[in-house]
């Protein structure tokens, strides 16, 4: 279920225990399982760009969608590491319309990818 209370599964992207990916902020990360015999226990880490690391944990009942909200921020990196293949997205809505971005699984070993902000003024 979302934070507000409507029924929601996550389709269209990999399962895995490790996923990542770079999506909008001020929205909501939606971690599915889709097992059907146990629930995943699941670490969150969520890095606004120019901003401090949130980490969470959470517990994903089997073949439910949890939602943990987003930061309010332009884009956040996400990683998600879990005990058993999950799913991912992440929804942001706003007068412009709604976007769904999902997450991808994640190597190990992998960098995370946050991109690289180039600030002339510093150098």
């Amino acid at each position: 279920t979302t934070a507000g209370g409507q029924r929601a599964t996550v389709v269209g992207s990999e399962t895995s225990v490790a996923l990542s990916g770079l999506v909008p902020g001020a929205g909501e990360l939606l971690i599915s399982n889709p097992d059907a015999m146990g629930a995943a226990a699941a670490t969150v880490v969520l890095t606004p760009l120019e901003g401090e690391e949130v980490r969470s944990q959470v517990t994903v009942p089997a073949g439910s969608t949890v939602a943990v909200p987003l930061p309010e921020a332009a884009s956040v990196q996400v990683r998600v590491d879990a005990d058993l293949p999950v799913t991912a997205s992440a929804t942001s809505a706003d007068g412009s319309g709604t976007v769904v971005a999902g997450l991808t699984p994640r190597q190990d070993g992998e960098p995370d990818g946050l991109p690289t902000v180039v600030r002339p003024e510093l150098a």
